[in-house]
């Protein structure tokens, strides 16, 4: 978001810095009624936005409740504006349990124009807090790899909480910069996405603190850090493969200018391809667009005033000749990092797996090119190249904890519970709304349908499998949802006991 040196600014000088702002990017617009149009709507509340979570086993029944409570955008079929009584979004069940994340249609368009496909091999170079990344894996239906780096440590714990929350297993977690990691990989991806770190002027409805960092001299600033960025992006991404770099910025400092750059270094192993104008405009006026090529006119500008959200730019970009970077041999990297193995003596991943699949009577489906792996106490899902990007000392983490392994059993985790939970077959204990608040809050339940049931069991609410649970022999039951997720007062966005059936099931 920028070199954030705060100021402590008076309430005239914030409004001074407001309008200073809405003018030097209001000069980008074509006319004075689009002009006030754009002032008027960056003053006014922006509107809640959610984005369907493909990999949860709800998600049709999500865009059945979506389409009937709010509209949709013309490029995803998964993101939705709520009517404006759905104010309170955040603290719902569906949202604790992946079945959405909460974003702004704005940012959304990304990964749209990425298009990431099941398979490839994708990366995230700035990937916190992780709404995109969560979307470029429900996008690659969990298969392939995607790499999500992160440079910001202080960002890593939103990264990781994000995709545990939304089921992503396909996903191997980087921490350094892009210069770093573009010594590791040439010419290696088939889509790269730089959603780069910004000024932020697009998102003043949502975020005011812009105003007390926000200058012309700052998105200056800020676009040099960006050129190297788009430097080594592209430099990563394979000859034929596609880039997106995208900014929550409308200004051109940090948009064109570091398209122009980027054009300058790499010549004629750049192409801009140009994304659909239909769903966005206007373009800029002819007087601007006329300091850079005419391929430029190709990106986007997303304008709050024309789709009621932030602003954001999109441009993507296709790579025609390989690049040269200084390289690192990774085999005589000094690397830091421990690559857990399969220590446990007795018993295989697969065994374990099919324990799980006997105790819970449900089949687990895995792509072809995602494996698992067992350790003493955790089994796990990840891509089957895992280790080849373990091997760097910036290495993080990769794949899903599906499972605790106690005793030479393995206790299904509460990520695993959602992801699968629709199908599991047995050892089923429905609970109600008010169980389900309860449960949320920390505390033990009663359900009236226990009856013979002890042990292990999948916590249900209508189609939704909440989480599993031991039923005690007094009758109550905990519940293992992490403690994060844990808070009272949660809401919903529908009353699954009474309206599921008004749904179709997937």
């Amino acid at each position: 978001m920028g070199r954030k040196t705060r100021k402590n600014l008076s309430t005239d000088q914030l409004e001074k810095v407001r309008l200073a702002l809405l003018d030097h990017l209001s000069r980008l617009l074509p006319n004075n009624s689009e002009r006030r149009e754009f002032v008027e709507k960056m003053s006014s509340p922006i509107p809640i936005t959610l984005r369907i979570n493909p990999l949860s086993a709800q998600a049709d029944r999500l865009r059945q409740v979506c389409n009937f409570n709010g509209s949709g955008v013309p490029w995803s079929q998964d993101v939705f504006l709520l009517d404006g009584n759905k104010d309170r979004i955040g603290p719902t069940f569906e949202h604790l349990l992946g079945g959405f994340y909460i974003q702004a249609k704005a940012a959304t368009l990304a990964v749209s124009v990425l298009d990431p496909r099941p398979g490839e091999q994708v990366l995230d170079l700035a990937a916190a807090p992780g709404g995109k990344s969560t979307q470029i894996a429900g996008t690659m239906e969990n298969k392939g790899v995607l790499l999500a780096n992160e440079p910001n440590s202080r960002r890593m714990s939103s990264l990781i909480g994000n995709l545990e929350r939304c089921g992503v297993y396909n996903c191997v977690v980087t921490q350094t910069s892009g210069a770093r990691l573009a010594r590791y990989f040439h010419n290696h991806f088939d889509r790269v996405l730089l959603d780069a770190p910004c000024s932020g002027d697009g998102i003043l409805r949502k975020n005011q603190h812009v105003l007390s960092y926000w200058s012309t001299a700052d998105a200056v600033y800020k676009s040099q850090q960006q050129i190297g960025l788009a430097r080594a992006a592209f430099h990563m991404l394979r000859p034929g493969g596609t880039m997106v770099y995208s900014t929550c910025s409308l200004s051109t400092e940090e948009n064109e200018d570091v398209l122009l750059a980027l054009s300058n270094t790499y010549q004629s192993c750049i192409e801009i391809i140009p994304v659909d104008q239909s769903v966005v405009g206007p373009p800029l006026p002819a007087s601007v667009a006329a300091n850079y090529p005419d391929s430029f006119r190709g990106a986007a500008r997303v304008w709050p005033h024309h789709h009621d959200t932030e602003g954001a730019f999109v441009a993507r970009i296709r790579k025609t000749e390989p690049t040269k970077w200084k390289a690192v041999d990774i085999a005589n990297e000094n690397c830091t990092k421990h690559i857990p193995t399969n220590t446990s003596s007795t018993t295989e991943p697969l065994d374990y797996l099919r324990r799980i699949e006997k105790h819970w009577n449900v089949e687990v489906l895995l792509p072809d090119d995602i494996t698992v792996t067992a350790s003493p106490k955790n089994l796990d899902v990840r891509p089957q190249r895992w280790k080849n990007y373990a091997k760097l000392a910036f290495y993080i983490r990769c794949g899903l904890k599906i499972a605790s392994i106690h005793k030479g059993h393995p206790y299904l985790t509460h990520q695993a519970a959602v992801l699968w939970g629709a199908n599991i077959g047995m050892r089923r204990l429905p609970i109600c709304w008010s169980d389900v608040q309860a449960l949320f809050a920390g505390e033990k339940i009663t359900p009236e349908n226990v009856a013979n049931l002890r042990g292990e069991v999948l916590l249900t609410y209508g189609p939704w499998p909440i989480t599993t649970g031991l039923v005690h022999s007094t009758g109550h039951v905990s519940g293992f949802l992490p403690k994060s997720l844990r808070m009272s007062g949660i809401c919903r966005l529908c009353d699954w006991e009474n309206c599921a059936k008004n749904y179709q099931s997937p």
